[in-house]
This record gives structure tokens, sequence and C-alpha cells, in this order.
């Protein structure tokens, strides 16, 4: 006497939910089809779709200049920059325009 129809081995990995490359559905397809389908021209379905940045921005021929410093530090700036409506950039801009300034160097303003 067997086990009833109704009953599966939950010992053995349930076969219909494993992907595997000779299944029907692919990721690519299924995202591919996902933005055609909220590209249709219907009102209730435009949403813009983010394009590449050329980089024509603030940040055109920029350079990042970074560190790594305490948690601690790291929240003082924030709450200085949240005190005076500014923001850690400006505040970092400003250091380092002080520093050139005291070792003689012109002072680049960036902020």
């Amino acid at each position: 006497m067997g086990a009833p129809a109704d009953r599966r081995d939950l010992t053995q990995p349930d076969q219909s939910r494993i992907a595997t490359p000779n299944r029907e559905y692919n990721s690519m397809k299924h995202f591919a089809s996902l933005k055609q389908e909220l590209q249709k021209d219907s009102p209730h379905r435009r949403i813009a779709i983010p394009q590449p940045t050329t980089g024509s921005g603030t940040r055109a021929g920029k350079r990042t200049v970074a560190g790594h410093y305490s948690p601690d530090l790291k929240k003082t700036l924030n709450l200085m920059a949240a005190d005076e409506g500014s923001s850690v950039q400006a505040l970092l801009g400003e250091a380092i325009d002080l520093l050139m300034r005291e070792r003689g160097k012109h002072p680049f303003g960036e902020r």
C-alpha cells in the first residue's frame, strides 16, 4: 500500500519550483516584458524611466577626495551642517580652504 496521491515526499525538493535553464521562466525576459508593460501608453501607468547621466551636473570635471574618520566625527559634522543649514561638503570645503591659506597656498573656494 503506497502513499495517497495527494501527499508528496517532503524529504525531496519540489521540482516544480526549481528554476532550471530548460524552464520557460527567464528573469531577463520577465524584466523586459515588465519594462514594455510599463512603457505602454496608458494614463494610469506613466512612470519616468531614469536615463544614464552624462556628467553635465555640478560634479562634471570634479574628483572625489575622501577619508575614513570616526563615527563621532561624522555625527558632529552632520550636526554642524544641519545647524548652519549647510552641507558636510561645504564644511569640508571651508576647512580645506583654511588649510590652504595656512600653508600659503591659494584656496580653491569649492563648496
